[in-house]
C-alpha cells in the first residue's frame, strides 16, 4: 500500500525531474517553486487499503506586488507544471510563505489521485 507520503514524495520528485523547485516542506521552498499539501482524504469504498486523494500545489514567486509581472512569472511556472500532469484550471489566491513577509499572489492548482 502506498503511504500519503510517498505520494507526496513521488509527486515532488516529478516536478524536480521536470526543473521545478518543489517541496512539501514550507520553510524549504525554493521560489518561483511548487508547495505541495495534502488537501482532502476520501474513503469511497469504506475500506483502509483503497482511498482518493487530494493534493494542493500552490504554485509561488518572491514577487508580492500582484503586479503584471508576477502573474507572467506564475503564468510560466503552471506551463512548466502542466508538462508534468494535465492541469485544468488554477485558481489565483494570495498565500502567506514562510520565505516571505507579506502573502503573495499564486496559483492553487488540485491533483487528484487514488492510493492503494
Amino acid at each position: 500500500m502506498t503511504t500519503i507520503t510517498e505520494a507526496i514524495n513521488e509527486i515532488v520528485d516529478s516536478l524536480k525531474s521536470a526543473g521545478i523547485a518543489a517541496t512539501s516542506e514550507a520553510t524549504m521552498l525554493e521560489l518561483p517553486g511548487v508547495l505541495v499539501v495534502p488537501s482532502t482524504i476520501e474513503f469511497p469504498y469504506l475500506d483502509d487499503q483503497e482511498f482518493n486523494m487530494e493534493f494542493s500545489l500552490f504554485l509561488m514567486t518572491s514577487d508580492v506586488s500582484g503586479s503584471a509581472e508576477v502573474w507572467i512569472k506564475l503564468q510560466e511556472l503552471l506551463q512548466k507544471v502542466r508538462t508534468v500532469y494535465k492541469i485544468a484550471d488554477a485558481l489565483p489566491i494570495n498565500r502567506p510563505n514562510s520565505n516571505i513577509s507579506n502573502p503573495a499572489p499564486a496559483l492553487l492548482v488540485t491533483l487528484q489521485t487514488t492510493i492503494s
